[in-house]
Protein backbone atom coordinates (compact mmCIF):
# COMPACT_ATOMS: atom_id res chain seq x y z
CA UNK A 1 0.00 0.00 0.00
CA UNK A 2 1.02 3.25 -0.04
CA UNK A 3 2.47 5.07 2.85
CA UNK A 4 0.78 8.24 1.48
CA UNK A 5 -2.82 6.23 1.32
CA UNK A 6 -5.80 7.46 3.59
CA UNK A 7 -6.90 4.17 5.02
CA UNK A 8 -10.36 3.39 6.77
CA UNK A 9 -10.98 0.07 8.91
CA UNK A 10 -14.78 -0.87 9.72
CA UNK A 11 -14.31 -2.50 13.04
CA UNK A 12 -17.81 -4.22 12.06
CA UNK A 13 -17.49 -6.00 9.14
CA UNK A 14 -13.31 -6.08 9.32
CA UNK A 15 -13.13 -4.53 5.77
CA UNK A 16 -9.95 -2.39 5.36
CA UNK A 17 -9.76 0.60 2.56
CA UNK A 18 -7.44 2.89 1.19
CA UNK A 19 -7.69 5.52 -1.31
CA UNK A 20 -4.24 7.14 -2.75
CA UNK A 21 -3.16 7.96 -6.35
CA UNK A 22 -3.13 5.10 -9.05
CA UNK A 23 0.89 5.98 -9.90
CA UNK A 24 1.82 6.64 -6.66
CA UNK A 25 5.15 5.01 -6.25
CA UNK A 26 5.97 5.01 -2.39
CA UNK A 27 4.71 1.40 -1.54
CA UNK A 28 5.28 0.10 2.07
CA UNK A 29 4.38 -3.07 3.23
CA UNK A 30 2.40 -3.40 5.90
CA UNK A 31 0.95 -5.56 8.42
CA UNK A 32 -2.07 -5.65 10.41
CA UNK A 33 -1.46 -5.24 14.00
CA UNK A 34 -3.99 -5.78 17.06
CA UNK A 35 -2.91 -3.28 19.81
CA UNK A 36 -4.06 -4.26 23.23
CA UNK A 37 -4.14 -1.07 25.77
CA UNK A 38 -6.64 -2.42 28.15
CA UNK A 39 -7.52 0.82 31.29
CA UNK A 40 -4.34 2.62 29.60
CA UNK A 41 -4.55 6.24 28.63
CA UNK A 42 -1.86 5.81 25.79
CA UNK A 43 -0.22 3.30 23.45
CA UNK A 44 3.10 3.29 21.37
CA UNK A 45 2.82 2.71 17.95
CA UNK A 46 5.76 1.67 16.06
CA UNK A 47 7.21 4.55 13.66
CA UNK A 48 4.67 4.81 9.83
CA UNK A 49 2.58 3.39 11.59
CA UNK A 50 -1.31 4.00 10.79
CA UNK A 51 -4.22 4.09 13.62
CA UNK A 52 -7.28 2.71 11.91
CA UNK A 53 -9.54 2.60 15.16
CA UNK A 54 -9.34 2.72 19.03
CA UNK A 55 -11.13 2.20 21.68
CA UNK A 56 -12.62 -0.10 24.85
CA UNK A 57 -8.62 -1.13 24.94
CA UNK A 58 -7.77 -2.28 21.36
CA UNK A 59 -6.63 -0.61 18.68
CA UNK A 60 -6.42 -1.62 15.36
CA UNK A 61 -3.40 -0.51 13.52
CA UNK A 62 -1.51 -0.73 10.03
CA UNK A 63 2.66 -1.39 11.25
CA UNK A 64 5.34 -1.21 8.45
CA UNK A 65 6.55 -4.47 7.83
CA UNK A 66 10.26 -3.44 8.62
CA UNK A 67 9.10 -2.54 11.97
CA UNK A 68 9.26 -6.44 12.98
CA UNK A 69 12.94 -7.40 11.52
CA UNK A 70 14.47 -5.97 14.38
CA UNK A 71 17.91 -4.23 14.17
Amino acid sequence: MSESATPTYDRDDGRLRAAYPANSDDEQDYVFSIYRYGDADTFEVADGAKVLDYGEGVAHVLTPADAYEGE
